[in-house]
């Protein structure tokens, strides 16, 4: 036997021997339960491993688990009741042990799998409320999120309670991973905005989720996919995620302002949603692909915040990405983007929003596809560092209208872009006023510092730059084709003509 069998026959034995004698160091006492008795009658001592080979039917009852047990399934089930746990643990190497089951107290357990629950997987059923009883109980832990057919939540009505979605509440330390291939599907609604929720958590770290919703909207609301709102520290990664899109841009809303102000389609649904409010976020979106959405993925500035997004695929959706710089002026973002694919960008909006945002650094971002985009990046930004590939004819490269009201006087201060267009475009930079409705106010950026090199290919097709204010201190490099030209807005388009 050589060395290397030798270790691993030995480790194999040590942990043999620390499994048979776990719950005697451990001081537990051990009851292998009768099928002649009823489960909560033989559920009475603490610190107990209680062995469950055969099957129970609960008949509607609680029944209050004693402090510090072992549930340790071997064969049997429960069904039909609710347990209350107290620091216990659940030990189960199979599927659909507890049915009909309902939960609350803690569980200390270090992995948790959502499999041990029989599930619905019914469309007419909310699969939500028992999986929320779960990750209330859990902390610390590994959730495994091993579905194994497509589960529906939401309500099916319009007036419903925070039980219709997930909702990752509250969480010190907690690992949430699907590793099957089925969807979480919104069949109705939701009163939360998410199907997902990451709410108000210490740290939170979502992997592999795949989420569905549903196309669902009600009234001028669309449904979010993953919402992250509150959380110290989220890391989402490998997600999938669809269909969070409501018409409500153009049947509900049709263009026309809210009481607020504020263009009402900005209100559909979101493939990931991410607000700080007073909780300086670090927060990291990576490896997801995002498809059919209203807006691919939404960040909201929050003061101090810390925002990665790296290798997303956003597809076919209304607006790609959105960074909103919200609640005062003296907000800055901290957003690194970069490894981003941008593809069928289908709104007639911009395929990257920017809100008055500052400090985002955005690098190998590739916007492309079939058709006639109307805007590649739009809106008004500062201090910003993006290089972007496209591959798609568009008619600006770059739209200074804004995608929200900004106040008069708004200023693009000291940025650096470097853009390369294989394919042709109408304009380079342009001021599309009036396109955004407002409630006062400029509808369009005034560029009064930074540079901006940017290399058409496919050629500009009417003139290069057109901005209504341009401050001498901008500086533009534009090169179409071989030919480059330098220099403020007005000798770029004489240059042109």
């Amino acid at each position: 036997m050589n060395l290397k069998n030798l270790l691993t026959t030995l480790i194999a034995g040590v942990l043999l021997i620390l499994s048979q004698t776990s719950y005697a160091a451990a001081a537990y006492n051990y009851k292998t339960l009768k099928r002649s008795q009823s489960f909560a009658r033989q559920v009475q001592k603490s610190h107990t491993v209680y062995e469950i080979k055969h099957d129970f039917d609960l008949r509607g009852e609680t029944v209050q688990i004693p402090a510090d047990c072992i549930l340790k399934f071997t064969g049997g089930h429960l069904k039909n009741g609710s347990l209350v746990f107290d620091n216990s643990i659940i030990e189960c190497a199979y599927s659909d042990a507890l049915e009909r089951i309902g939960i609350s107290g803690t569980l200390a357990n270090h992995e948790v799998r959502l499999s041990w629950w029989k599930l619905a997987y019914d469309r007419e059923y909310n699969d939500a409320i028992c999986i929320n009883q779960i990750v209330s109980a859990i902390d610390n832990c590994v959730f495994y999120y091993d579905i194994q057919h497509d589960v529906y939540v939401g309500a099916g009505k319009t007036d419903g309670s925070s039980e219709e979605t997930i909702a990752f509440l509250n969480k010190k330390n907690l690992v949430v991973i699907q590793p099957t291939e089925f969807y979480t599907i919104l069949r109705g609604r939701s009163t939360t905005g998410s199907v997902v929720r990451c709410n108000f958590n210490t740290f939170i770290h979502i992997e592999g989720m795949k989420v569905d919703g549903g196309n669902v909207s009600f009234g001028k609301t669309g449904e979010n996919g993953i919402g992250v709102v509150g959380n110290e520290k989220v890391l989402i990664e490998n997600c999938i995620i669809r269909n969070c899109f409501s018409d409500c841009h153009d049947k509900a809303a049709s263009g026309t302002l809210t009481k607020s102000g504020y263009p009402e389609w900005g209100s559909g649904g979101k493939g990931i949603q991410i607000e700080g409010g007073t909780v300086a976020t670090q927060a990291t979106i990576r490896n997801n692909s995002i498809r059919e959405c209203y807006i691919g993925i939404s960040n909201n500035a929050s003061d101090q915040e810390n925002i990665i997004m790296d290798g997303n695929y956003i597809d076919s959706c209304y607006m790609s990405l959105i960074l909103l710089r919200l609640g005062g002026t003296g907000k800055r973002m901290n957003v690194n983007i970069s490894n981003t694919i941008i593809a069928n960008n289908t709104g007639d909006v911009g395929a990257i929003c920017m809100g008055n945002v500052a400090n985002v650094n955005m690098t190998n971002t590739q916007v492309k596809g079939e058709g006639k985009l109307k805007s590649v990046l739009r809106g008004c930004f500062s201090y910003c560092n993006i290089q972007m590939i496209v591959n798609q004819e568009c008619e600006n490269l770059i739209d200074a209208a804004l995608y929200r009201d900004n106040p008069e006087g708004a200023e693009a201060l000291h940025n650096h872009v470097m853009i390369i267009a294989d394919k042709s475009c109408d304009y380079i930079i342009n001021t599309s006023q009036g396109v955004i409705p407002k409630k006062g106010g400029s509808t369009y950026a005034t560029y009064v510092g930074g540079t901006f090199d940017i290399t058409v290919q496919g050629g500009v097709k009417k003139t290069p730059i057109v901005l209504s204010v341009a401050n001498k201190t901008t500086q533009f490099s534009v090169r179409t084709g071989e030919t480059l030209r330098s220099g403020l807005a007005e000798t770029i388009n004489s240059k042109k003509k």
